[in-house]
This record gives structure tokens, C-alpha cells and sequence, in this order.
């Protein structure tokens, strides 16, 4: 019987990047398995550490399942920060009051 669980090949690295940024494009992991084929059976987004709207970490988890129920996950995590000061959007002029 099949007792070993896929093995990751490659998969999309964690990064951080800012908050203003374009989330990274969802790359799948891929895998390899022994016996038979390995493939996604599920896909989930979780978001951790929000501290504000501008920081916290998406987790992306793919598993992985071969033919005979074996498992696998792996989790990419992108870190948000905002690093950005508040900006003006207009200011008005200046006023003298006497």
C-alpha cells in the first residue's frame, strides 16, 4: 500500500511587501508522488497578525492529496505592511484673523 504523502518539488516563497502593493500571483505548488498523481483538493486563504487595516499576513494553504488519501500542505504567507505616512489630499490656503 501507498503509505507516503506527496513531496513538495517547489512552491511560491513567502514575501512582504506593502500594503499599497499588488498581492503576488497565486502560484500552485507543485508536488511529486511515487505511486500515483498528486493534486490540489483544496485551497484556503486565511488572514493572521491583523493589527490594522494595512498589516497582516494572508496565508495561501494548497493540500495535497494523492489517489490513496495521503496529505501533504504547504503555506505561503504574504506579509502586508504599511509603510506609508498619511499624505494631503488638498490643503486649504492659508488664512490671517485678526
Amino acid at each position: 500500500p501507498d503509505n507516503s504523502a506527496p513531496v513538495l518539488i517547489s512552491g511560491p516563497s513567502d514575501v512582504t511587501i506593502n500594503c499599497s502593493d499588488a498581492l503576488p500571483t497565486i502560484v500552485a505548488p507543485t508536488y511529486a508522488n511515487g505511486c500515483d498523481t498528486a493534486r490540489v483538493s483544496n485551497y484556503v486563504e486565511t488572514v493572521t497578525d491583523s493589527t490594522c487595516l494595512g498589516n497582516y499576513t494572508l496565508n495561501r494553504i494548497w493540500t495535497v492529496s494523492d489517489d490513496c488519501g495521503n496529505t501533504s500542505q504547504y503555506t505561503q504567507s504574504v506579509r502586508l505592511i504599511d509603510t506609508l505616512p498619511p499624505s494631503f489630499i488638498s490643503v486649504s490656503a492659508d488664512v490671517t484673523i485678526e
